[in-house]
């Protein structure tokens, strides 16, 4: 149902054809594993691989949240990866195997996150405003990248946008933790309400998003086609808009968004 007086001619369907777009590989951006070979010790005992995660100087903040957050699957990885040390797989199938396993993980992760609780998710949409923020600042065409499929820390030639990937990979940790302690217990139809897709709308012309903004995101196959430097602020657009909601509102339309992953 279009909203006869909104200029831009959004509707609730068309809003979720768009946003889709936007989130295809979300965990691409913030939930991959990587650990450079010559950070990783060759000792196979549990502890020893444990105590290496967890003090790493880069990663170590993030798998102490997946400790915490998720001990399972922390535990998981820890196994995996002494069993392989201890059949004397070489490092680089060590290291493969973990980033398999956190990929799955993160998936995993994120198909809970719209039942995440709002303040969680407020933090998750920060997380992704601070990556595209710096990556805007640095190479608009990684940023389209982020926006678009997502990135991998290897990927980043920022210095200063790789710690803001782990945080937003922590982001997810939470929010996901929080989804299945704390379930918000929403239920979804497949596409915004009229009154959350006119708000949506609204938002996002108040950040700045043009006529031709908002018809890009707004239809199917434009968005891809789009150049870098749009794709960028069109996704930065978003979620610094829904972030100017009210604080349920912005939690149900990102929950909206989260579930068509």
């Amino acid at each position: 149902m279009r909203h006869q007086g909104e200029r831009s001619g959004i509707s609730s369907g068309s809003v979720i054809l768009g946003v889709a777009i936007l989130f295809l590989v979300l965990v691409g951006g913030a939930g991959i594993f990587y650990w450079q070979q010559s950070q990783v010790a060759k000792r196979s005992t549990p502890e020893a691989v444990t105590n290496e995660m967890l003090g790493d100087r880069t990663f170590g903040r993030m798998f102490r949240t997946l400790q915490k957050t998720h001990p399972t699957d922390f535990a998981d990885l820890v196994s995996r990866m002494s069993e392989l040390r201890s059949q004397g797989a070489p490092e680089s199938q060590v290291l493969a195997q973990g980033r398999q396993m956190m990929a799955a993980k993160s998936t995993a992760m994120t198909k809970t996150l719209p039942q995440a609780p709002a303040k969680e998710l407020a933090a998750f949409r920060d997380g992704q405003v601070a990556v595209i923020e710096s990556l805007q600042r640095h190479d608009v065409d990684q940023c389209a990248r982020f926006t678009m499929t997502g990135l991998t820390i290897d990927q980043v030639d920022d210095a200063a946008t790789r710690p803001l990937l782990i945080d937003s990979a922590i982001t997810v940790f939470e929010a996901s933790a929080a989804a299945r302690d704390r379930p918000a217990n929403r239920k979804f139809t497949g596409q915004l309400s009229d009154a959350d897709s006119l708000a949506l709308a609204q938002a996002l012309r108040k950040q700045g998003m043009t006529d031709a903004d908002l018809q890009a995101f707004v239809t199917p196959g434009a968005l891809i086609k789009a150049p870098a430097a749009q794709q960028c602020s069109i996704g930065l657009h978003l979620w610094r808009g829904i972030s100017t909601l009210e604080s349920e509102q912005a939690g149900r339309i990102t929950a909206q968004i989260l579930a068509l992953i």
